[in-house]
């Protein structure tokens, strides 16, 4: 589902993938607080738990973003930054749940 085709729905967990500057907010788009207002949408759907994931390389159809190089080294959404999410290492946050 699209983030956009979640408004007004709740979820108990919601995991929003590809959180990553260089798709979110989409390089096509013109309008960065719609997309500021759209990962805030994401993010609110769920009653107990959001996640947020990020690709730190990608080399797939999907990391091709006009550069020419298909192995792109991916930073996290600016917004996130902004907001003071600070990430978590997802090995390190599997490991941590498996072993509670």
């Amino acid at each position: 589902m699209t983030v956009a085709r979640s408004k007004g729905l709740t979820f108990d967990v919601v995991v929003t993938m590809g959180v990553e500057n260089e798709l979110f907010p989409s390089p096509l788009s013109d309008d960065s607080e719609e997309d500021r207002r759209l990962l805030y949408v994401a993010i609110t759907r769920a009653r107990h738990a959001s996640y947020l994931t990020m690709a730190r390389y990608r080399n797939d159809g999907t990391s091709y973003t006009g550069g020419g190089d298909s192995v792109i080294s991916r930073s996290r959404c600016n917004f996130l930054s902004q907001a003071g999410i600070t990430p978590i290492d997802g090995e390190a946050f599997v490991n941590e749940r498996l072993h509670r």
